[in-house]
């Protein structure tokens, strides 16, 4: 059998985010939205905003549980609560960091921007809670 790998809270929290919160949206995005878009009958921005958003929403719930799940079974975990805070902290400072730089761009925020902040603000209400219910201690994922 496999031995679980031994991390800091930390690495496994950026882990958790890269996946979660940065290659599924990207996967999911040009899989699906790119091609949704192009093939749109409307032809607006917040339109489109929107849909990405959408598809944006579904690739964190499902990168959440897939990652929280690979990540139990991949690394030794004794404090699932701490590594779920440092995924936040990632998901907070990251995603944060675009959207107070977009507040602050010359001409202000736009329709999109806006649209896109509450799409930011709900993934992360998705991300938190799914990782806080699927990441488990190992001695709680085993039995």
């Amino acid at each position: 059998m496999n031995e679980k790998k031994q991390k800091s809270n930390f690495w496994i929290g950026a882990n958790h985010w890269a996946w979660a919160g940065l290659l599924f949206p990207l996967l999911f995005t040009i899989v699906l939205g790119v091609p949704f878009i192009f093939l749109a009958p409307w032809r607006t921005q917040e339109a489109a905003a929107i849909i990405i958003s959408v598809i944006l929403l579904a690739s964190i719930w499902v990168g959440t549980i897939f990652s929280a799940k690979r990540i139990t079974k991949k690394f030794d975990i004794k404090e699932a609560d701490k590594v779920v805070n440092w995924a936040a902290v990632w998901y907070i400072v990251l995603d944060g960091l675009d959207r107070i730089s977009k507040m602050f761009k010359p001409g202000g925020m736009t329709k999109v921007d806006e649209i896109y902040t509450v799409c930011v603000i709900a993934g992360f209400i998705i991300f938190y809670f799914l990782s806080k219910k699927y990441i488990k201690n190992s001695e709680e994922s085993t039995m």
